[in-house]
């Protein structure tokens, strides 16, 4: 490994030594100290890190063991895995048998519910059109009971209006006649008071003749 001084420090080496040769000579002997130490240093350190990383590698028979050593847990694990999957596949299966006979339980009963209703479904549907029959029926005879009844009533109230109008007119013929002869009959009343009046009472028949003449 070469290694050279700067220019620099050869200056400085020439005006200490005061001549060219030491100087060169100095240098020459201070560079290879300097490289031999460098050197000397770097194999040491070199060796050092070697050793370091190999001590954080593992040896084929490390490797080795930690292979057989993995291969056999990984081996338990499979074991306990396949078991688990068994045991888990049975719990499955079973659950699955159960489902399917809760299944078909459900279906039956949803059948038996179904059929059921259908049946109350159908009988209140025959009951409701019954009753509507019966309902129909008791309002059309209600109806026509009604409409008689109505019928019946409008011909009593138009005979009651005609025997009472004919009533009416026949008390109002008598009372017209009443009082014509009622009429009459004052008439004949007040002349003969007006004639007892005045052939009766002197002083009212000279009454008479003062009004009489005053009207003339």
């Amino acid at each position: 490994m070469g290694m050279h001084l700067s220019a620099d420090v050869y200056d400085i080496f020439e005006d200490v030594f005061k001549g060219k040769e030491k100087a060169k000579k100095v240098m020459s002997a201070l560079e290879e100290v300097i490289v031999t130490t460098v050197h000397d240093s770097w194999y040491k350190t070199k060796e050092e890190l070697k050793m370091e990383v190999f001590s954080h590698y593992a040896t084929r028979q490390d490797l080795e063991e930690l292979r057989k050593e993995l291969s056999g847990k990984f081996d338990v694990s499979y074991e306990k895995t396949e078991k688990d999957k068994a045991e888990l596949t049975g719990k499955i299966d079973a659950l699955y048998e159960k489902t399917e006979i809760d299944k078909a339980e459900l279906l039956g009963i949803m059948k038996q519910d179904k059929a059921e209703l259908l049946g109350k479904i159908d009988a209140l549907y025959q009951k409701t059109e019954k009753d509507k029959v019966e309902l129909l029926g008791i309002i059309s005879q209600n109806k026509e009971e009604l409409l008689g009844k109505i019928d019946a009533l409008n011909e009593k109230t138009e005979k009651d209006k005609a025997h009472l109008t004919e009533k009416i007119e026949r008390v109002r013929a008598e009372l017209l006649i009443k009082l014509e002869k009622l009429d009459k009959k004052f008439s004949i009343y007040f002349a003969v008071l007006l004639f007892a009046i005045i052939f009766l009472n002197q002083n009212a028949l000279e009454f008479i003749a003062k009004v009489v003449g005053l009207v003339k």
